[in-house]
Formats: structure tokens, sequence, C-alpha cells
């Protein structure tokens, strides 16, 4: 669907898979974060 026959990404999903990655690495860095208690919703939080 995303990708031709021979491996390569279809044009109009081009711009797309860059995106899709940089959400994800975003959403692991937030998660990573409020895991070891980096950020400020996670420390005023008090669990």
């Amino acid at each position: 669907m995303y990708f031709k026959g021979n491996g390569e990404v279809r044009k109009m999903y081009a711009e797309t898979m860059p995106k899709i990655a940089n959400y994800f690495n975003i959403l692991n860095r937030s998660l990573y974060d409020y895991i070891y208690s980096q950020n400020e919703a996670a420390k005023k939080n008090d669990w």
C-alpha cells in the first residue's frame, strides 16, 4: 500500500512517512520524560 513492489515509498506517501516517524518519536520522548519525572506534569502528580 505505502510501498511499491521494489520497496520504494510511493510519491503520495513520501511526505507522510517522515511525519509518522516524527510523531512517534515525539510521543516516545514525552513518555520517557514522564516516566523519569523530567517534566513539570510528572513532578506535580506526586505519585
